[in-house]
């Protein structure tokens, strides 16, 4: 299974749409938006030809909806993922939300894919995989440019490319 993954878009459309298209390009089966703003791919999904998953980011308006799926646990390829856009709680989440501190300590998942910092990080800590895309937008404060990711699940293996846009 591939899967492509964006983060931190913040209402950058174009950076957003040239990110997508190479991961259309790329022929991945699922792209996951890891949240601020997830709203951005409102425009985009529509046109997208493979199965999406899109979690909103901790500043969202539509992260502090009761039922608006804000963290998940799925399996892919025998691996189990939490998506999430923080990679540990954060004081706006809900008093019910999964807590991904909780999960990792438990080590109930395998991998956690996450944005948020803006950096792009693929680092095994304490054995759970923790894979951050970066960001999309022009500049960022912290040096990196924009970028995404493309992940080769097989197997229970991963092949992890981040890539700049």
């Amino acid at each position: 299974m591939k899967i492509g993954l964006v983060s931190d878009s913040h209402g950058n459309i174009g950076i957003l749409k040239n990110a997508i298209k190479k991961l259309v390009d790329a022929k991945v089966d699922l792209i996951i938006h890891l949240g601020d703003d997830s709203t951005d791919m409102d425009t985009i999904k529509s046109s997208v030809p493979c199965d999406l998953i899109i979690i909103p980011g901790v500043f969202e308006e539509v992260y502090q909806h009761p039922g608006e799926a804000h963290r998940l646990i799925k399996t892919f390829e025998g691996l189990k993922f939490l998506i999430t856009h923080t990679a540990e709680s954060h004081k706006n989440d809900l008093s019910d939300e999964i807590k991904p501190e909780e999960i990792v300590a438990k080590k109930e998942v395998d991998v956690v894919l996450h944005g948020h910092t803006h950096v792009p990080r693929d680092e095994v800590k304490k054995g759970i995989r923790f894979i951050n895309p970066g960001h999309l937008k022009p500049d960022d404060k912290r040096g990196f440019k924009p970028s995404y990711a493309i992940l080769d699940v097989n197997d229970k293996n991963i092949d992890v490319r981040i890539i700049e846009v």
